[in-house]
């Protein structure tokens, strides 16, 4: 057996990953797929037109209230698609910063006239945004960040500059944490949320390439005007916004566990049939040990995501769950790579596209992308600390 076993899911759950996988079948089939992984790194995973096919059936929507025009499924049915979704490779990062982070916050936070202006442009996978958080100095710690926005007439003057920014280069619009007030008592008290357009007057891009194949940019922010209607949840309530919105997060996150299922399952296949000294690598018993301690993990880090979902479905935030899914699952993609890196040799470290390479270079990738998902989301560090402290009441 190669690959690990399905498991069994209510009703509902059920017959939606089968409505998922069909519609997959129709749109996103092996030619089109082909097609898209054969685009340069940098380009993959962002993709307008898929995303207006997702807004088209609905699903860009499909854990929004129905007021709302979404189709208010369950967690359980958000996380198939999640998963359903990275299994195939789905390119969503065009909508993905605004139905998973935006969407939610205009929602709780916005006025009725920013939901009637934004939402339906989201829903219908007609608008991107990247998201404006960290800067130099400032990553995790949001409430130390340092560019500022000032009272400009009726609008607001922005200045500062923003760091690690995926998509900054095609995104449309960046979803802007700005300190409204240097003296609030406590930092994340003086922060506030804007929308600013990306080709806005005084806003420029130093674009830079990532370890894992990615953009990502450094904005600056030189005197940059926005009218008061691009402020999101009021003044200096930033902070709220940022943090009352992240359920779609959460179950995302704990979505990604299917990447280091699917790349145990192509280790599995490849050393099944592998020969080393005259026989399959399978029946080597140390490779065999080694596999089965990743099976375990891998079946740990599936129960630790599934049970941040049950706690959403409760009714709970689903906040620490969630925490202790990322920061497991994130530290085995990196043992994985590595374990899979020693089993098959030197040839799993070539690339995709070099002479030699096995699993399409599968494993070289995992390991360069397994540092960046230990820092993205939150670094693991940030993560433990929310855990200790949430979960377990110990003191900051």
């Amino acid at each position: 057996m190669t690959a690990l076993p399905e498991y069994a899911l209510p009703e509902a759950a059920r017959k939606f990953r089968a409505e998922v996988r069909a519609w997959l079948a129709e749109h996103w089939n092996a030619e089109r797929r082909a097609a898209h992984e054969a685009l340069p790194a940098t380009h993959r995973l962002w993709d307008p037109e898929f995303s207006r096919e997702l807004g088209a059936q609905g699903w860009i929507a499909l854990s929004w209230p129905e007021k709302f025009g979404g189709q208010a499924r369950s967690p359980m049915e958000q996380w198939v698609f999640a998963e359903e979704m990275r299994r195939v490779g789905a390119p969503l990062r065009y909508h993905g910063v605004a139905s998973g982070v935006v969407a939610g916050s205009l929602m709780a936070f916005g006025t009725p006239e920013q939901q009637e202006h934004w939402l339906p442009l989201i829903r219908e996978g007609r608008v991107s945004f990247c998201l404006g958080y960290s800067e130099p100095g400032s990553g995790s710690d949001l409430a130390s960040l340092r560019t500022r926005a000032e009272r400009n007439g009726e609008g607001w003057r922005i200045n500062g500059q923003k760091i690690w920014t995926t998509f900054a280069d095609e995104a449309e619009y960046i979803w802007l944490a700005a300190r409204t007030d240097a003296s609030a008592s406590k930092p994340h008290a003086g922060i506030s949320m804007f929308i600013v357009p990306m080709n806005a007057d005084g806003l420029s891009l130093q674009p830079s390439m990532a370890m894992y194949g990615k953009t990502f940019c450094n904005e600056f922010f030189d005197n940059v005007e926005v009218a008061d209607e691009a402020l999101i949840g009021g003044v200096n309530n930033g902070w709220n916004v940022i943090t009352g919105a992240l359920a779609d997060e959460r179950i995302s996150l704990g979505a990604f566990v299917i990447d280091a299922q699917l790349l145990f399952e192509r280790i599995m296949a490849y050393i099944t049939t592998a020969p080393a000294h005259g026989v399959p690598l399978a029946q080597d018993p140390v490779v065999r040990d080694r596999i089965a301690a990743l099976a375990a993990e891998i079946e740990m880090a599936r129960q630790l995501s599934r049970n941040a979902i049950r706690q959403i479905e409760l009714g709970q935030p689903g906040v620490v769950e969630a925490a202790m899914s990322k920061c497991y699952t994130a530290e085995l993609m990196e043992r994985l790579a590595q374990t899979a890196a020693d089993l098959l040799g030197s040839t799993a470290l070539l690339s995709k596209d070099s002479q030699g390479a096995i699993l399409s270079g599968s494993v070289e990738y995992a390991l360069r992308e397994s540092v960046m998902l230990v820092i993205g989301g939150g670094t693991n560090e940030i993560q433990r600390t929310l855990v200790a402290q949430r979960g377990l009441g110990l003191p900051r």
